[in-house]
């Protein structure tokens, strides 16, 4: 007659730390497998009596589920197994950000106001008798370094179907937020930019059905003066703005609510 024990004392450990249970193990044996068979055969035996199952939840720490399953043969009828766990779920988010800069054409100063450039050509001005004694004006459009702040999210998350990640980064890459953001220290509209959304597959779960497991990778960038093209007119004769002109400002880039992605990231 087969027996299987679980949770022997042997085996059985876990390590405790800022990211949750980890390093979970438990232990396992099972005896009365039918003599006479091969080593892998009686292996394979025991595993179907075991019962258990990559991706298979853990009884007390459910936030753990099997990755690994090692046995080991110890006598004719009896093998012992390594079940090893790893955590999906319950992981503190990882933000980390920074500062970097881009660069722009504007014609602009720091306070809004048009860069313009005045000339008084002298009287004796001959090259072209038209301008002898008249005052020139134009705004010169010019290359500056503005900030911007990147932010980056990482979770280990649980989505119910498997091509959900995919799902996500067609939805927001490339999109700018249309609500107040409440995950961000500035969410006012049109301030943040979704830069990409990477995903790698861990493994399928089974709890109240099957899941998938990802490490999704969040990226997003901060502009004080928001996601919006700030366009000026050019006088094709000069290549330049007329000192008159004021740049009006565009909203090119579509956008999306950024807190139905974050209620994605936190659930």
């Amino acid at each position: 007659m087969s027996v299987v024990y679980t949770d022997l004392i042997d085996g059985d450990a876990a390590t405790y730390t800022r990211r949750g249970w980890e390093n979970v193990s438990r232990s396992a044996l099972v005896s009365g497998i039918t003599a006479g068979q091969s080593g892998h055969a009686k292996i394979k035996q025991a595993f179907n009596m075991l019962g258990l199952d990559i991706g298979m939840q853990h009884p007390s720490f459910t936030n753990n589920y099997i990755r690994s399953i090692s046995p080991t043969s110890i006598a004719s009828d009896t093998v012992t197994f390594l079940i090893q766990y790893e955590q999906m779920a319950g992981f503190a988010d990882e933000i980390s950000g920074g500062g970097g800069l881009i660069q722009i054409e504007t014609n602009l100063d720091r306070n809004g106001k048009a860069i313009v450039l005045e000339y008084t050509y002298p009287d004796d001005y001959t090259i072209d008798i038209k301008y002898a004694g008249q005052t020139d004006k134009v705004s010169k459009l010019i290359a500056v370094d503005k900030s911007v702040v990147p932010l980056t999210i990482k979770r280990r998350q649980i989505f119910s179907t498997i091509q959900k990640p995919q799902q996500l980064a067609e939805s927001y890459v490339g999109k700018v937020n249309s609500d107040n953001w409440s995950v961000a220290f500035d969410g006012a509209v049109r301030k943040w930019k979704c830069t990409g959304i990477d995903f790698n597959y861990v493994l399928p779960i089974f709890n109240s059905g099957k899941q998938y497991v990802y490490d999704m990778t969040y990226q997003f960038q901060y502009n004080s003066k928001a996601w919006n093209e700030s366009l000026i007119y050019v006088d094709p004769n000069t290549g330049d703005p007329p000192a008159d002109a004021e740049a009006d400002d565009f909203e090119v880039l579509d956008q999306i609510a950024f807190n139905s992605l974050i209620d994605s990231i936190i659930t």
